[in-house]
């Protein structure tokens, strides 16, 4: 992994996008093709009721199982407890007992 990416994508989350297999495969493809990041808009609703929204959450979870080099992320627009919260969580998943603390 690099520690600083040199070439990254941002996604967003909403919309034609909207559908988390689909940022999964568009992370699987960036990392095949030599990306070194990969980072999902935060957002959990639209302006517009019809648009999709994928939990951004959800897709780097996802991301992170189906790669293996890439940076994958969001922006930092949670504020830092609400982040570790969810690693917290998502950790659990993940290995089943107690947090990781990698993350």
């Amino acid at each position: 992994m690099a520690a600083n990416p040199r070439c990254a994508i941002g996604v967003p989350n909403v919309g034609s996008v909207g559908d988390p297999a689909q940022l999964v495969n568009l992370a699987v493809a960036a990392e095949e093709h030599g990306w070194d990041g990969f980072f999902v808009w935060d957002h959990l609703l639209y302006w517009d009721p019809g648009w999709h929204v994928a939990d951004p959450v959800v897709v780097i979870a996802a991301a992170a199982a189906r790669t293996a080099r890439i940076r994958i992320g969001t922006p930092a627009h949670r504020h830092e407890s609400d982040s570790s919260r969810i690693a917290t969580k998502v950790s659990t998943v993940e290995w089943g007992s107690t947090p990781a603390t990698s993350w």
